[in-house]
């Protein structure tokens, strides 16, 4: 015992070196002795020991946690220690020590928890319930109360059925208790018993109690009172709502008024929050269509006008929460729930008070307004948005700062929610020019003024020809340029200012080339020294620019960008994936002007991925840009020799795969970019065969027994095992060497089964349908094809999907399919040989014709001669003798017919656009087509 008392007081040290001692000791006896450990804090709680009181308080909070963390150790304790543990509790829940009485509700907090579930601890409601009625010590009454009410709030409401009423009717009694202690413990209570209580709000009588003893409490004078029962009263409306119409104007309106009219600035925000539940409510039921939202708007008229004085009366600086901006939010709620019917009680007020000389009244009036935007219609804010526009100037120049932080909140909620009246008025230029101007603003002023820019950026109808808003173009980006600069950024402007200038960048008129460029340049200055949790919007930025540049379709110089991004790869940057996202789109959007970037890219990727292999995403990231790279050389003949690194890739690449520690977004990048580097190097590939065939065979495997990652086997995962099937067979299909490793029946098998495991996922059969075109366009000869029974079923079942780019594909297969069938012929010769003659010969002429498109065609004649050699048989007069001839295959477009279809080099682009990957999507944790447009997925 005094070793535990010896570690209870190291806990209440400072001295970070006797706090670990203490926790080492615990943690070990927990381990070792929990029943000693359990058992001895309960007998250190209940029975007098001299040690301080807070001794007693600490041991309680020790012996909550043990019990609530380790609930399977406290469940396998000797029964007999439990209730010794639990009459400890009970005993000294009766303590008159104010310390104490905290730790010791939390600690029966956590067993009844554990016990209530399991029926083990009948006595302990009961307990409490007669406790809370007795008239002896105020302290331990008050314990029992929130006791009751910590239960209620965790412990599931099926364990207290039986108890409810009782729970009720106790807390009920307590908080008209004349003891202001024992009251306010009683409403703190019945706060968490209220959503037990459905079934006794749903009776009228029960009600009508309940709601009498919170609207009464909300008139005590004790301020704690007051804003426990404001609580409870925001609790019942947003449980309750729909029961309440009848005390809403007798009680609950005027109530919320006096609080908010109290001048306690803790009532009047909790005053403000009982509006706030109000209109929560009404919406939730308009959003459910269970009832129009009708029931506020009758008392508006009663609730605005001292909600409006709070905006008046607030005096804090305009960077800090306050009691006004609190009103605030609560007016957008009332607007939200009101709509026009939120205009007559404000009008007045702004009217008189937007121009007003007094710096406070103009800014309630335009903090008032700001609120009122949201929620009329556009036709009855006209009047009040041609005021806000002409005063707008003014408003920005102000010398208070509350005008002018108001005055640009109000102008931001008008671009955000009015855009297009500006627009209809022929205002938005001048807006624009205003908001511009507000950006070199202090902040927060300058943050409302770039979220209105960025609004107004979003909605500009055909910006880039506009003529007005081109005057604007330059002076923006100057302005926006200075704002983001990352010297003097503060406060959230960093990123709304790069999100906004991104938005500015990707609106750049054709002849601001120059300027763009000049831009870019700047960005790439600033991306070496941006200061650190910047460099994401930085980013941003630049990427915007540079799609912006591939759009206009200009050579501008990379050499800065590339280098660049090159050296942070290999460097220690904290943005290594947006670098590498932004990569992938300059290639893709320079496909002609980043070859000769690609060497540097590849050697920077080696560094990039050698620094990184416990970094699962970045890894992600790089395999996507590998296969981005791989993907565009094998468009660009003159890029061929630039690829040298892939000996390294594929090592790299197939490691990861193979690694069982490697999630299965990690080992999907990595198969897809051998897919690509398999595309672009062709042939030479060979040499490193063997790996890629073993992988492939292990990843078809493991993907059918669901091994591989962690099951079930991604969708994605499946496809990546697909096109890697598909890339080996287009590339290598003729190859000897191929064939020769290469199992066409287990490929079969993999398809088969792939389709029948995975045959609602659209992607996946579109994938299928691609893979056995190409088996069939690439080695027709193979025995396992000539059973095309099953394959033509397939691609003849997804003809008529209805999805259109799998109709596609599938009518494309299907054509491979006929033509691989249709290109040979064979005719069977049968004959008697009798037991004189060894062998007899046939000649003949095979036709072979195509009947189609109305006409019969003949395709091909020839000759062949056969020799029949007999079989010795004990059989006389039957047909043993079976001879096949088979025409070889041509090549030649003009041999085989094939219907009218897609072309081949349209089903090519489709597929290659299926497998076009990004090296990093940022919103989650998998790789996505860019291309969004259902008819281009592959």
């Amino acid at each position: 015992m005094d070793q535990l008392i010896a570690s209870l007081g190291k806990a209440l040290s400072a001295d970070q070196t006797l706090l670990n001692e203490s926790l080492t000791y615990f943690s070990g006896v927990a381990v070792t002795d929990y029943e000693w450990l359990v058992g001895s804090l309960a007998v250190l709680i209940v029975e007098p020991v001299h040690v301080p009181p807070e001794y007693h308080c600490l041991a309680a909070l020790q012996l909550k946690n043990l019990i609530r963390l380790q609930s399977a150790a406290w469940l396998t304790t000797d029964a007999s220690t439990r209730l010794h543990v639990k009459n400890c509790l009970l005993a000294s829940v009766q303590s008159s020590e104010e310390k104490l009485s905290g730790g010791i509700t939390l600690c029966i907090q956590a067993v009844a928890e554990i016990e209530l579930p399991r029926t083990d601890w009948p006595e302990l409601l009961p307990f409490l319930l007669s406790l809370t009625m007795q008239d002896g010590n105020p302290r331990s009454r008050s314990a029992a109360l929130e006791t009751l009410g910590f239960i209620c709030e965790s412990v599931n409401a099926d364990y207290l059925a039986e108890h409810v009423n009782n729970i009720l009717t106790v807390m009920v009694h307590n908080a008209r208790c004349a003891d202001e202690e024992i009251s306010c413990a009683a409403l703190k209570a019945l706060f968490n018993a209220i959503e037990l209580a459905s079934p006794n709000f749903a009776r009228l009588g029960e009600r009508n109690c309940l709601m009498q003893i919170l609207c009464e409490s909300t008139q005590r004078s004790n301020c704690d009172i007051a804003l426990v029962a404001l609580q409870c009263l925001s609790r019942v409306i947003s449980l309750y709502y729909p029961l309440l119409e009848a005390y809403l104007d007798p009680a609950i309106f005027p109530i919320s008024v006096s609080a908010i009219v109290s001048g306690k600035e803790a009532v009047v925000v909790q005053g403000l929050e009982l509006i706030n539940s109000l209109c929560d409510a009404e919406l939730e039921l308009t959003e459910d269509g269970d009832q129009e939202a009708n029931w506020l708007s009758p008392a508006l008229g009663q609730i605005l006008p001292p909600i409006i004085q709070v905006l008046i009366c607030d005096l804090e600086t305009v960077e800090d929460w306050s009691v006004g901006k609190a009103g605030q939010v609560t007016i957008r709620l009332l607007s939200k729930c009101a709509g026009d019917h939120v205009l007559p009680p404000v009008l007045p007020f702004l009217e008189l008070n937007l121009t007003s000389p007094d710096p406070q009244l103009q800014g309630a009036a335009l903090s008032c307004l700001a609120a009122v935007l949201e929620g009329p219609m556009e036709s009855s804010l006209l009047p009040l948005i041609h005021a806000l526009i002409d005063l707008l100037g003014s408003i920005l120049e102000s010398k208070c700062a509350k005008v002018r932080v108001n005055g640009a909140m109000a102008s931001s909620q008008l671009c955000l929610f009015h855009p297009q009246s500006v627009i209809d008025l022929g205002r938005l230029p001048y807006l624009l020019e205003m908001m511009v101007c507000g950006l070199a603003l202090d902040s927060p002023a300058a943050e409302y003024c770039c979220s209105g820019v960025n609004s107004l950026l979003r909605v500009i109808p055909d910006a880039r020809n506009d003529a007005a808003i081109n005057n604007l173009y330059c002076p923006s980006l100057t302005a926006l340029m200075s704002a983001t600069d990352l010297s003097f950024l503060q406060g959230n402007l960093v990123q709304l200012g790069y999100e906004t200038l991104s938005n500015l960048l990707s609106l750049c008129p054709d002849q601001q080339l120059q300027t763009l460029q000049q831009v870019l340049d700047q960005l790439m200055r600033r991306l070496g020294c941006s200061p650190s949790g910047t460099e994401g919007f930085l980013l941003l930025a630049i990427e915007s620019a540079l799609m912006r540049v591939g759009e206009l379709r200009e050579l501008v110089n990379l050499d800065p960008v590339i280098g660049t991004f090159c050296t942070l790869l290999t460097a220690s940057y904290s943005s290594k994936e947006e670098l590498l996202s932004i990569l992938s789109n300059v290639i893709s959007s320079f496909s002609n002007s980043y070859v000769k970037y690609t060497a540097v890219i590849l050697s920077s990727l080696q560094g990039c991925i050698l620094q990184s292999t416990s970094h699962d995403s970045l890894l992600c990231s790089a395999a996507g840009l590998i296969g981005d790279v791989f993907r565009c050389s094998s468009s660009q003949s003159n890029s061929k020799p630039a690829v040298a690194h892939w000996e390294g890739f594929v090592r790299v690449l197939v490691d990861l795969v193979l690694d069982p520690s490697r999630p299965v977004d990690l080992k999907t990048c990595c198969l897809g970019a051998l897919a690509d580097i398999i595309v672009c190097i062709g042939r030479d590939v060979l040499p490193v065969l063997n790996t890629i065939i073993d992988l492939v065979n292990r990843a078809s495997h493991d993907v059918q027994h669901g091994r591989i990652g962690f099951p079930p086997v991604d969708d994605e995962l499946v496809k990546s095992v697909i096109d890697i099937h598909s890339a080996l067979i287009q590339t290598l299909g003729e190859e000897e060497g191929f064939r020769e490793l290469f199992a066409p029946d287990s490929v079969v098998t993999f398809i088969q089964q792939i389709s029948t495991v995975f045959s609602q996922v659209e992607d996946i059969t579109f994938s299928l349908c691609g893979l056995i075109g190409d088996l069939y366009k690439h080695m027709p000869d193979q025995d396992s094809l000539e059973d095309e029974t099953w394959f033509i079923a397939f691609l003849q079942a997804h003809k008529s999907s209805e999805v259109s780019r799998v109709r596609k594909i599938a009518r494309w297969a299907l054509n491979q399919l006929n033509a691989a069938c249709n290109s040979s012929s064979s005719i069977i010769k049968k004959a008697r040989v009798n037991e004189s003659s060894r062998h007899e010969v046939y000649s003949m002429k095979v036709t072979l014709s195509c009947s189609g498109q109305y006409i019969t065609q003949n395709i091909e004649e020839e000759s062949v001669t056969l020799t029949l050699n007999a079989v010795p048989t004990n059989e006389e007069n039957c047909n043993h003798v079976a001879a096949v001839v088979k025409l070889p295959r041509r090549d030649t477009a003009d041999v085989v017919y094939r219907p009218v279809s897609a072309a081949d080099d349209d089903v090519t682009q489709l597929r290659r656009l299926r497998k076009k990957r990004v090296a990093v999507i940022l919103e989650g944790p998998k790789k996505k087509s860019r291309d969004d447009d259902e008819e281009v997925c592959w």
